[in-house]
């Protein structure tokens, strides 16, 4: 997954980097992931002047199912 924060802390854009797999089952689990990383919340990190900026991170969701 990869997202950016804008300097509010909130989500400014998601997508998803590399699916979890090609079928149907797959692509629910690629929707939960954005939907899941959506509802976090951040804290903007800050400059060397102190104003708050956002960022642009990747993150790795990792499936496993029994």
């Amino acid at each position: 997954m990869r997202f950016s924060v804008g300097a509010d802390g909130k989500m400014a854009s998601v997508e998803v980097a590399q699916s979890a797999g090609p079928s149907r089952e797959h692509k629910m689990l690629d929707r939960v992931a954005v939907a899941k990383l959506s509802e976090c919340t951040f804290r903007a990190g800050v400059d060397e002047n102190g104003r708050p900026m956002g960022g642009s991170f990747s993150v790795e969701y990792v499936w496993k199912l029994d």
